[in-house]
């Protein structure tokens, strides 16, 4: 077959000394069984490589990929001596007479111009352009000249060509038949001509059929667009049946015309048509369109059809079959998603649009004829009357209000008054907030039935019951839950199935409810994946495949990630309710964030200097090469460096007196303070470190003896006991907290004064921390102190913080923390490197 031309290595001295060689009568040197395979070796385009030198040429052949020889070519004397790499001396025959046909083709394309003219003769130099489909036989005499006729015709298979001498007297005789006849040198040049044109567009030698083939149908409208022709003016005869004219009108796009109707409540139903320029497709032919994928396609009376791209990825992501009769079934939340897929144009429903129209609109939810309980707060109201109306129209809500605006509360309230109590219902929350959803339950809705999962159980079915979960036990118990239908599915704090491939994500995909919701005051922790698993879990398919999303964040340029986040944002908005505290809790009192530079005294500086010194890496790497290759160790270097910060002591195996931290002379300054002349002084503070928290206990109670002190860490078994200590002492009080222990779920609207003693890189999870003492309830003013070692990575990390701040605020973006890491701060001396401080005051905002 007529494959990719082979390379050709050749100079001109070599092309000039071939040139005289294949003017003696080489093909006697061959019997006629070997010229007629080795013709069909070269039709077929098995050879590979063609190598001239001045007195010899390496042939190279391809039977397959594993099978490859070659064949020497050595002239001498008029006459060829033939060397091959197999055994087989009939194919290395084969592949030179195959070689010296290539080697003819080469010297017509560079030596000799082809002409087709009947009164062209024969060159000076006698040079012969010899038949590459017959043996030149002698014996026989040329009458008169004959021409090539070509004859095209397409069908599903492709475009043939049918090649035939036209002889004066009429009479056809097939180019690549098997007869051999006489050629003259006139015809001959047609042959090579013949052959160096089918191989330039792409058809292919059959050799049982003894025709070309060209089946890829982009080419074929590319040969009747580009080359049709060239190849008219040089062969007399051009002549196409039905099926080649209408591929010869060239390549028609295809337009897929989707219509969207209301098939119930929560449903539509898609039905879909194709056209070809102004004529719809019968449904057999968009059948076999939706089925066949990408490409190029002939459809009998029509030509050749494209479907790009974005059609094929639309049409598998709808499941698109054709017929107007033949509809798909989906639920009505993916009215959002049809404007993402610009392969189908979309009509949709009256019904539809205003359906949509409401969501958009109606952020106030719908009036209600049972009356709400008086406790709830205006705004609460609302959230409650929004979610029951998205749940009565088919969509699923994503409650994401600040944090401290009651949440809890309004979810509670939307089961309490609106459920049908026909199934059970799943609330799945962080095992330290379980407590809180049980206490707000018998505190606001006693009549509820609440039961807490416990390790190796099976919830069971009865009607109303409400199910509290860790996150912990719903994965350890997902096999026995996936098969229990519930009314209501919670996830409270859904931030945490923010990676969509995690084991805890993947058991909450496989949830069962009629209704679905999620919490989180902070939807967007890192980026903006981070929502994509959310909605996946509320309403899956609507914001497409996981792939589809990555590609369009990493692969798309920035104008096109712009428009492409615009686009997300106004898929989701219908579902998503947000409210900021200073929005709609106006009552609050305002709070006072400050950051507090702290001094790093010398020894510490000593233990901070030791660990970069002592680094396995080079302070002058890019961080993001060393993320590449040793991120566990970068981390585990970023948190050595932080623990320095605040105590070398927490480090196993370092003496460190607590008193001589920075950060602790500093804390105990600002309590000195809060404390002069305040009785009921209430003080939160916050670490990551839980070994910090139980070194800082001790130095408190002997600098405040008068001070309650309470703790809160992973390790206290009943969370809620100190909460609800410290919320109801009426003396001076101060609770230390791990933020993986209360960061969330935990109220502590008693404190005025919040000490964040080791900040990191994420302002969402710091806001989960503030928002415990800054939410409803508080009645003082909230001071928030975050507690900055001078000249450290912790004052380079909070520049960082106030620019990923920004972003998160403004918008949903892409951000990430290694990607800002190296943007900011490029290598790792800029970010860890000791300095004199680039602040050198606290500075305080009030909101």
């Amino acid at each position: 077959m007529f494959f990719k031309e082979p390379a050709r290595t050749y100079n001109t001295i070599a092309l000039e000394s071939w040139f005289e060689y294949i003017q003696n009568d080489w093909e006697s040197q061959f019997s006629d069984r070997e010229l007629s395979a080795g013709r069909d070796l070269y039709l077929e385009g098995s050879i590979t490589g063609l190598e001239l030198t001045e007195t010899d040429a390496t042939i190279n052949y391809s039977r397959t990929r594993k099978e490859q020889f070659y064949s020497i070519i050595e002239c001498a004397n008029g006459s060829f001596k033939i060397r091959a790499s197999t055994e087989d001396q009939f194919l290395g025959r084969l592949i030179a007479v195959a070689g010296l046909y290539e080697i003819e083709e080469l010297i017509a394309d560079e030596i000799s111009p082809i002409k087709t003219d009947s009164s062209l003769t024969k060159p000076k130099n006698k040079f012969d352009y010899h038949n590459k489909n017959q043996k030149f036989n002698k014996k026989k005499k040329v009458k008169r000249h004959r021409k090539i006729q070509l004859a095209f015709s397409g069908n599903e298979e492709g475009l043939i060509l049918d090649a035939k001498w036209l002889s004066p007297s009429g009479e056809l005789i097939p180019v690549f038949g098997k007869e051999d006849i006489e050629l003259s040198p006139e015809e001959r040049e047609q042959m090579v001509q013949l052959t160096v044109f089918s191989r330039e567009v792409g058809f292919q030698f059959q050799s049982k059929e003894r025709n070309l083939l060209m089946t890829d149908f982009e080419k074929i409208s590319g040969f009747f667009t580009h080359a049709r022709k060239r190849w008219e003016n040089s062969f007399g005869s051009f002549e196409l049946d039905q099926g080649a004219e209408d591929m010869a009108i060239g390549m028609q796009a295809v337009d897929i015309v989707g219509r969207a109707e209301s098939l119930n409540k929560n449903e539509m139903e898609l039905h879909y048509q194709f056209r070809v320029g102004a004529e719809w497709m019968d449904p057999e032919e968009a059948e076999f369109l939706a089925q066949s994928g990408k490409g190029a396609y002939y459809l009998k009376g029509k030509g050749i059809i494209k479907v790009n791209e974005e059609q094929y990825h639309a049409m598998s992501r709808w499941n698109v079959s054709s017929g107007s009769e033949k509809g798909n079934r989906w639920p009505r939340y993916m009215l959002y998603s049809l404007w993402i897929d610009k392969g189908i144009k979309f009509n949709i429903a009256s019904e539809l649009k205003r359906w949509s129209k409401r969501l958009v609109q109606d952020r106030r939810g719908v009036a209600s004829d049972d009356e709400l309980p008086e406790f709830l707060r205006s705004y609460q109201v609302d959230g409650v009357l929004w979610m029951r109306r998205l749940l009565d129209h088919g969509g699923h809500p994503l409650l994401a209000d600040e944090m401290g605006l009651g949440k809890t509360l309004q979810v509670l309230t939307l089961i309490a008054h609106y459920s049908e109590y026909k199934q059970p219902s799943l609330i799945v929350c962080p095992a330290s907030v379980v407590p809180v959803w049980k206490l707000e339950i018998e505190q606001w809705y006693p009549h509820l039935s609440v039961k807490i999962l416990k390790a190796n159980q099976i919830p069971g079915k009865e009607k109303g019951v409400i199910w509290l979960s860790s996150y912990t036990q719903m994965r350890l118990n997902a096999e026995s839950i996936k098969s229990i239908q519930f009314e209501y599915i919670i996830l409270d704090e859904a931030q945490i199935i923010k990676n969509p491939m995690a084991k805890v994500s993947q058991a909450c995909f496989q949830l069962k409810g009629r209704f679905r919701l999620a919490i989180t005051g902070t939807p967007l922790e890192n980026k903006l994946l981070d929502v994509w698993s959310i909605f996946h879990f509320l309403m899956p398919g609507l914001m497409g495949s996981i792939q589809q999303f990555e590609s369009a964040l990493t692969e798309s340029k920035t104008q096109e990630i712009f428009e492409f986040i615009q686009r997300v944002k106004n898929q989701i908005s219908p579902f998503i309710l947000r409210r900021l505290k200073e929005r709609v809790a106006k009552e609050l009192p305002e709070k006072t964030e400050v950051d507090l530079i702290c001094p790093i005294k010398s020894t510490q500086r000593e233990h901070y200097a030791s660990y970069l010194n002592k680094s396995s890496f080079k302070m002058e790497n890019e961080i993001g090469e060393i993320m590449q290759h040793k991120a566990f160790s970068l981390f585990a270097l970023l948190t050595r460096l932080r623990q320095v910060c605040c105590d070398p002591g927490v480090i196993p195996n370092i003496d460190f007196n607590i008193h001589e931290s920075g950060k602790v002379i500093v804390l105990l300054s600002r309590l000195n303070e809060a404390f002069d002349g305040k009785k009921q002084r209430k003080i939160v503070i916050f670490s990551q470190f839980v070994r910090f928290i139980d070194r800082l206990l001790p130095v408190l109670k002997e600098a405040f003896p008068e001070v309650n002190l309470y703790t809160l860490t992973g390790a206290t078994r009943d969370k809620s006991k100190p909460v609800q200590s410290f919320q109801e002492d009426q003396n001076p009080a101060i609770i230390l907290v791990s933020l993986k222990a209360g960061g969330t779920g935990v109220t502590l609207n008693t404190a005025d004064y919040l000490f964040l003693m080791d900040p990191w890189w994420n302002p969402a999870v710091e806001n989960q921390a503030i928002d415990r003492v800054h939410r409803i309830g508080q009645k003082s003013p909230v001071f928030i102190y975050r507690m900055i070692t001078e000249g450290t990575i912790e004052e380079r990390i909070q520049k960082l913080k106030l620019h990923k701040k920004a972003l998160f605020d403004s918008t949903f973006k892409d951000v990430q923390m290694i990607e800002n890491l190296q943007e900011y701060f490029g290598d790792l001396n800029s970010l860890t490197a000791l300095g004199d401080g680039d602040s050198k005051s606290p500075v305080g905002t009030k909101s």
